[in-house]
C-alpha cells in the first residue's frame, strides 16, 4: 500500500491484513462504482454524491449514492415562467452474481414517467369549447411525450426482479434483499424529492424537474421470459422495472401509483444517457418552455379537443384567456338551458310508454 508524504508513522495497517484483502473489501462495497459513475456524469451534469433524503416510514436521514441534475434552459436572457431540468436519482450496486429480471406478460401504460416535480399540481387542468367537462392529464401526456422512444421503448419491461445468492452449493434467488436495498430507497428518494420540490403558493416562477430513478449495476443482468415451463434467459444492458404502490390516501379514481425505475449496466450507461435520456431531455425542455404559461398555472385550453384527439393536445394547447373563458361559459350556459327540456322529454316519453303498456 502506497503511503502519502503526510502519513504519520502511527498510521499503519494492522498486522494480518493484506493490501489485497483491503482492496477486495473496498471493491465489494460498491463505493468505487459510485465514484466511477459520478466521474462519468460530471461533464454533463451537476453532481452531488451521498445525496440525503428523509425516510418516509422511519423519519430517519438516509443517503442515495448520486444526485445528478442538468438544466435545460439558457440562464442568459428572459426567463420562462417554468424552467425545465432533468434529474437522475442514482443508486449503485455491484455483485459477482447476476440480477434476474422477470419480463412482464402484458403492456404497462406509464402515463407519469418520468416523474414530473416542481409545479403547483401534478396534473394539468384542460378545458375545451366543445365540451363542458374538464380533463386532468399528466404533464408528460400534455406535452405529447408518452410516445417518446425513451418512455415507450425500453429493451425490457419487468415487474419483479431478484438477486442471485449462494445457498451452499446451489444458487438461490433473494427478492427481499434486492427490493429493500434498491427499489424501496429509490422510490422513497423520488417521493421525497417531489415533496421538497413543490413550490410555495406565492411562487410565480417554477422549476420543472423530469425525474428518473436509476440503479447502475456492475453485475450480470439477465431477463427471464416464460412462455412455457422452461424460462428463456437473455442478457440485457438496460431494464425498466415497474413498481406499483398503493396510495395511503385515495384521491380521484386511482388507488395506486406506478413508479418506473431504470436498471442500467455500468458499461451501457454512456449509451443510455447519450442515445436515450438526453434526446428525451431536449424534447422535454423545448416543450416545457413552449408551454411555460400553461404549466405555470397547471391549466390550459385546447380548441376542438375531442375532434383533434389526445395526440394533438400539445400542438393545440394554449393558456386560458378571456375569450376561452367566455366561450366555455356560453357552452355551459347553453347546455344547462337545454337540460330541463331534455329531462322533461325523458319524463314524457317514460309516462307515454307506461300508458301504452
Amino acid at each position: 500500500m502506497k503511503a502519502s508524504d503526510n502519513n504519520p508513522n502511527t498510521n499503519a495497517v494492522p498486522a494480518g491484513i493484506s493490501d489485497d484483502q483491503l482492496t477486495e473489501a473496498v471493491r465489494q462495497s460498491g463505493y468505487p462504482l459510485q465514484t466511477i459513475v459520478a466521474s462519468e456524469l460530471k461533464e454533463q451534469f451537476g453532481i452531488q454524491e451521498e445525496w440525503s433524503y428523509i425516510d418516509r416510514d422511519s423519519g430517519d436521514l438516509r443517503a442515495l449514492d448520486i444526485y445528478a441534475r442538468r438544466s435545460l434552459y439558457r440562464i442568459e436572457g428572459p426567463q420562462p415562467r417554468v424552467r425545465p431540468h432533468i434529474v437522475m436519482l442514482i443508486e449503485c450496486k455491484r455483485s459477482d452474481l447476476p440480477f434476474i429480471f422477470f419480463k412482464t406478460a402484458g403492456n404497462v401504460w406509464l402515463k407519469e414517467f418520468p416523474l414530473v416535480a416542481g409545479l403547483k399540481e401534478p396534473h394539468v387542468r384542460l378545458t375545451s369549447e366543445t365540451d363542458p367537462s374538464m380533463w386532468y392529464l399528466p404533464v408528460i401526456t400534455c406535452l405529447n411525450l408518452q410516445q417518446h422512444r425513451f418512455v415507450s421503448s425500453p429493451p425490457a419491461l419487468c415487474t419483479t426482479y431478484s438477486k442471485v445468492v449462494r445457498g451452499g452449493k446451489d444458487l438461490q434467488l433473494s427478492g427481499s434483499e434486492a427490493y429493500g436495498s434498491v427499489v424501496l430507497p429509490l422510490v422513497k428518494a423520488m417521493q421525497y424529492f417531489a415533496k421538497t420540490a413543490s413550490p410555495l403558493a406565492t411562487h410565480r416562477y417554477f422549476d420543472c424537474y423530469a425525474t428518473v430513478g436509476i440503479c447502475v449495476l456492475d453485475a450480470p443482468m439477465v431477463v427471464a421470459e416464460s412462455p412455457s415451463d422452461v424460462p428463456q434467459l437473455t442478457l440485457m444492458p438496460w431494464v425498466r422495472l415497474i413498481r406499483d404502490e398503493a396510495k395511503k390516501d385515495r384521491t380521484g379514481f386511482e388507488t395506486s401509483v406506478k413508479y418506473a425505475l431504470d436498471f442500467v449496466h455500468r458499461d451501457h450507461l454512456r449509451t443510455y444517457i447519450r442515445d436515450w435520456l438526453l434526446p428525451f431531455s431536449q424534447d422535454f425542455g423545448q416543450r416545457v418552455m413552449k408551454h411555460d404559461l400553461v404549466l405555470a398555472e397547471c391549466a390550459g385550453f385546447v380548441p376542438g379537443m375531442w375532434d383533434a384527439g389526445f395526440e394533438h393536445i400539445e400542438a393545440n394547447m394554449r393558456p386560458v384567456g378571456v375569450t376561452e373563458k367566455v366561450t366555455r361559459a356560453g357552452l355551459i350556459t347553453t347546455r344547462m338551458a337545454k337540460l330541463p327540456r331534455y329531462l322533461l322529454t325523458k319524463v314524457r316519453n317514460g309516462l307515454f310508454a307506461k300508458r301504452r303498456q
